[in-house]
């Protein structure tokens, strides 16, 4: 329950923190921040690839008399994991957007 609560505050406080710079215009700090946004996505999306590599090779020893259940319940898993992966792709492509749009107006605004 505590590690709940301080999960949403600090939660709550990255939001807050994104919110501020958003109202500031910090098209700099916004710029790292979704930068490392993406990296994290990628970061999370080769960890569902190694999930899906995982049960793929689960699926490919297959010894004698295992369950044909199981198998495709691998086969699931590593379908499902890859579509985890791919959705942390596109977010982090998602990010990157923003990180560029962001660099786009931080080269925009007078000095």
């Amino acid at each position: 329950m505590i590690a709940l609560s301080i999960w949403g505050l600090l939660n709550g406080c990255a939001a807050r923190s994104l919110q501020d710079l958003i109202e500031r215009d910090d098209h700099a700090a916004l710029v790292n921040h979704y930068t490392d946004e993406a990296q994290k996505f990628r970061q999370k999306a080769q960890e569902w690839e190694k999930k899906a590599a995982f049960y793929e090779a689960r699926d490919r020893r297959n010894p004698l008399g295992q369950n044909p259940h199981e198998l495709l319940a691998f086969e699931r898993h590593a379908t499902h994991c890859r579509m985890i992966a791919q959705n942390n792709r596109r977010a982090a492509e998602e990010a990157e957007a923003l990180a560029n749009e962001h660099q786009k107006q931080l080269q925009q605004t007078p000095k």
